[in-house]
């Protein structure tokens, strides 16, 4: 059809579609997988969604995510930037696939809102996908140590988007926004670990002026935080912390990385 100047008698109705309309599209994806059996899920986007009934889907398992529980976060109900963390069963770090649906459409392009592979291309769901455009054709992330998780960095829709890191349940992925002029992207080490009653970090760069630490329990509540500038090669007390899992980050202008410890008596 032409476009339509001026006024016109119809004998039948019709549908106008405006070309140039905003589409809207799903704001909620996949933001981490444990291989110890936790997907995160995370609103990325300036409203705030119900997300209990839409399904995570594996092939073939599928599960509605109000039917699975929380293990960090406050509900399925996601303000905007807000994570969830929740119980799943990935059958394999080495192979395997994870969609999120907007409903038990599984074959529906226009249901599946976020999809990841990885060990190998093609997988049941890759086509729906793929489909959707939100992967593409023969592309996988590696597969990943059990104990580790893979990371969404926020941006696109490919393995390249992925990467194999420390589990942070409910806790934002480290962006890397390196400075140019830095060749490596910074490390560091903790020991002791395990440790008692101090740790202290040993990293591949100098810290710069404006370094910061955060210190994280597993569910994302932020314990300790500070300027790097307190450790000056000293040790951080941990001795009033309780025995489990922690989380260090340190933040500073070559990008931020987070590392683990663990607290023992």
């Amino acid at each position: 059809m032409t476009d339509l100047v001026g006024c016109y008698s119809l004998s039948n109705s019709i549908t106008v579609i405006r070309l140039d309309a905003n589409v809207i599209t799903d704001s909620i994806v996949i933001n981490e997988i444990y291989g110890g059996d936790l997907v995160e899920i995370k609103n990325v986007g300036t409203s705030t969604i119900d997300i209990s009934e839409y399904y995570l889907c594996d092939f073939p398992n599928y599960t509605q995510l109000q039917n699975l529980i929380i293990s960090c976060g406050n509900d399925l109900i996601l303000d905007p930037m807000e994570i969830v963390t929740l119980e799943y069963d990935i059958i394999s770090t080495a192979d395997g696939e994870l969609g999120l649906y907007r409903s038990n459409g599984y074959s529906n392009p226009e249901e599946i809102i976020d999809y990841v592979e990885w060990g190998s291309s093609g997988h049941t769901r890759a086509s729906v996908a793929i489909a959707a455009g939100i992967w593409s054709v023969d592309d996988f992330v590696e597969p990943w140590d059990i104990a580790m998780s893979i990371e969404y960095d926020g941006i696109g829709n490919s393995s390249m988007d992925w990467s194999e890191d420390v589990h942070t349940p409910c806790i934002e992925n480290d962006m890397f926004t390196p400075d140019p002029a830095s060749i490596e992207l910074f490390t560091f080490k903790i020991f002791p670990n395990p440790s008692t009653n101090q740790i202290q970090l040993e990293s591949n760069q100098q810290y710069d002026l404006d370094a910061k630490y955060e210190i994280f329990d597993k569910v994302g509540q932020v314990i300790l935080k500070g300027d790097m500038k307190e450790f000056n090669n000293e040790s951080l007390n941990i001795s009033n912390l309780s025995d489990g899992t922690y989380y260090i980050r340190l933040i500073t202008k070559n990008g931020t990385k987070t590392n683990s410890f663990t607290k023992i008596n």
